[in-house]
Parts: C-alpha cells; structure tokens; sequence
C-alpha cells in the first residue's frame, strides 16, 4: 500500500472501526482478490468484538500491496450496510482533500505506461504551453514524428472545455458483465468464447488504469442490481466509469442469464445525469455491448449471440451472434458502443472472441496514446467491417452512439494527485 493510503487509514482509523464489520462480505470479498489469506480470515473472525474484528483487518490491509485500498474500497461497496457507504465516503473525501491539485504541469508518458513530471515550459506568455509536434496529433498532445510512442501533455488537464479530466488513480470503475451460460428455459445457447472477451476487456481497462469487476452468468435482476448499485455510488476521486456486457440480445433488450429480457434504456438510463450520483454528473459514462440487435444478416455467417447458428470457419472455431436492440433516451456524457446496427446479427467466434471486442483491443493498443475515444471507434468500426467475414460471406460494422460533449483522451499511465 502506498504511503498516501496508509495516511489515509490511520486518519480514519478510530471513525472506521465504529463504521466496520468486517463479517459482512468484507473479508470474503478480500479473500476472493487474494488480499487476505485463510488462516488470516479466520484470525479475524475469533476476535470477540467487531471493533476489534475491525481493528485486526486495518492492521493486516497495510501490508498487502498497492492494490489492498481499492480492494479495501470495493469491498465495502460491496455490502448493502449503510455504514460502509459511510466509511467510503469517509475515506473517498479524506483521500481527495490531501490531494494537492497543482495549477500546471507537464508530463511525459510512453507506451509502456510510466510517466514523470517535468518542468514547465517557457512560453512568454501566462496560461497553458501548447505544443503541437505531430499535425495528427490534437493541439494539447505533443509528441515527435521520430518518436510517436511518447506523448507530452502540457494543458491544465483539470479544466479544458475541450478535454474530458482523466487523471484519477484508478481512473474509475470497468464493470464486465460476461453471460455465458443461460438457464434451459430460455431457450438460448451457451456463448462459447465469450470468456475471451471478457479477459481481454478486463487486461484493457486495468492497463488504462481502471478497477475492473467481473459478474458472469448475471439474471435480469442481477443485471439492474448491479449497475444500479454502481451509478449510485460515489464517484468522488474517480473521472469515468465503464461498463460491458457480454451477453445474448433481441430487439431492444439484453437476455440475463435465466432468460429475463433486460431493456437496454432501462440500464443505460441509471447513468443519466438526472438518476446517478451526483459525483458522476458530468463525467463520462462507457458502455460496450456485445449483443445481437436483430436476426437480420449483412450477407457474409457463423454463430450468433441470439438463437441463430451458423456455420463454421475454415480454422474450424466458431462465429456467433450477438441479438437486437433498441434507442436509447438522450443523456450528455455517454458512450454507447453497439457491436451492431439495428436489426442485425453480431458476430463472435469460438475461440477468438468477438469481431467487436477484438477490435477494440487491437484498436486501444495502437492508438490510445494518441487519439480520443470517438475517433478509435471509427477505427474498430473500419477493423470490423474491413478485417472479418463469416461463411456465406456475411458481414458486419458496429454503431456507436456518441452523446458525450467534450473529447475523450484515456492518458494511459498519467496520473495527478
């Protein structure tokens, strides 16, 4: 754990142990994110009191890495106690108020995610020092022909009417939703590959400083349970949040895994600006939904994530699809990336994952150094549309929904405190 943590703990140390019990979910869920170990578990729970239960866990949390925090965090989002929405709040805006927010700064990030400060430069003029090297490159990201890998910001990245803040540590919570298996009655197949989506988005989002959380095999009502319980959480220190669901699809709505048809406004809707917390107004909401929006085909097949099956590659794996969906309510700040248009088939392979997913992968490596959110989805829909084909010739191109208002950078490896 780093030192800013520890400083926060021990700050709130005497309020969360009135605020703490570590036998509701806590110490599972840092079991489970292999946090604490067994015979610790059971250490804390002999303790007669919880106070004192409490007190051995904040011990422990310390000297468990700098990933123990914000699992410490998601463990008590992960309880329904009044309590531990106290003790996040608490530790959120203890957090937040001993971060030093500095007017200016420039940094320098490469590929390999690690940055570092430098001075500023001298412009002989008062404001930001813009710096554009590379003409592709937005005016507020420099870089070098020679060197396109590194990127230098040099623009008050608190405040630009242009430019979504996306500096936070972690930048903000990546829910994946990954249904794979679904009840008999529903009558739909098992989506076979899908896990490979889901590890693949799961590696993206943590690589650009996300928190991941993975759901699999989610009914409808734990679908709204879920996201509902996200979009109502305080978002304060956090500058975005994601979520993607891997699931089964018909016109307007997203199969749970017991067959209950989800409509996708209803979860969409639980981010409006009106609906969620109020740490979120204004920050950017992701969504990435590999789902099927029809059972139309556009000429070129395999297999589908609705009911419909298709044929098979020459490599022997399997494409399938992904069902139907409908409009969404208007809303500022959203994402919403469809794997398809309306009406029609999307497409996942067996083995590979979908034609979607893989696409933002390849995508995001390339260019999230360089380009804005927007701008590397019209690249995964080029790649999509250019780079795969079912038997029978079928194709596909994805549609996304764009309502965010400024343009948005994901800064992978940048930080400020």
């Amino acid at each position: 754990m780093d030192n800013e943590h520890k400083k926060v703990l021990r700050k709130c140390h005497l309020k969360l142990l009135d605020l703490i019990n570590p036998e509701d979910v806590i110490v599972d869920f840092l079991l489970g994110e292999e946090i604490l170990a067994g015979s610790e578990k059971d250490d804390i729970l002999l303790k007669q009191t919880r106070k004192e239960q409490a007190r051995q866990l904040l011990d422990i949390l310390p000297s468990r890495g700098a990933k123990a925090f914000p699992l410490f965090l998601d463990g008590l989002r992960a309880s329904e106690a009044e309590s531990h929405r106290e003790a996040v709040t608490l530790l959120e805006t203890t957090l937040a108020a001993r971060s030093p927010r500095p007017d200016r700064r420039t940094c320098t990030e490469g590929a390999d995610g690690n940055s570092f400060s430098a001075p500023r430069h001298s412009s002989g003029s008062s404001g930001s020092s813009l710096r554009p090297v590379d003409s592709n490159a937005p005016d507020w990201l420099g870089g070098s022909a020679a060197d396109s890998s590194k990127l230098v910001v040099t623009i008050d990245l608190d405040d630009h009417a242009d430019v979504y803040r996306m500096c936070s540590q972690p930048r903000g919570m990546a829910y994946i939703i990954n249904n794979k298996n679904f009840a008999k009655s529903s009558g739909m197949p098992r989506r076979n590959g899908t896990d490979v989506d889901r590890d693949a988005l799961k590696d993206l989002w943590r690589g650009l400083g996300f928190e991941p959380r993975v759901f699999n095999d989610q009914s409808g009502d734990d679908m709204r349970y879920e996201l509902g319980r996200l979009a109502r959480e305080n978002h304060i220190g956090r500058d975005c949040v994601i979520v993607n669901i891997l699931t089964h699809g018909v016109e307007g709505k997203l199969y749970g895994s017991d067959g209950d048809l989800v409509p996708v406004d209803e979860l969409v809707t639980l981010f409006n600006n009106d609906a969620t917390h109020s740490s979120l107004i204004g920050k950017p909401k992701i969504f990435i939904l590999q789902a099927c929006r029809g059972d139309y085909f556009d000429k070129g097949t395999d297999r589908t994530d609705g009911a419909i099956e298709a044929a098979m590659l020459e490599d022997k794996s399997e494409d399938i699809i992904d069902g139907k969906l409908r409009s969404i309510p208007s809303a500022s700040d959203m994402f919403i990336g469809f794997a398809t248009v309306p009406g029609f088939v999307s497409w996942r392979n067996s083995e590979r994952g979908s034609w979607f997913v893989q696409s933002i992968i390849k995508t995001f490596d390339e260019y999230k150094h360089k380009e804005h959110l927007a701008d590397m989805m019209v690249r995964v829909n080029r790649c999509v549309a250019s780079e795969f084909e079912a038997s029978g010739h079928n194709k596909q191109v994805p549609s996304p929904v764009v309502r965010l208002t400024k343009k948005l950078y994901f800064r992978p490896g940048y930080y400020r405190k």
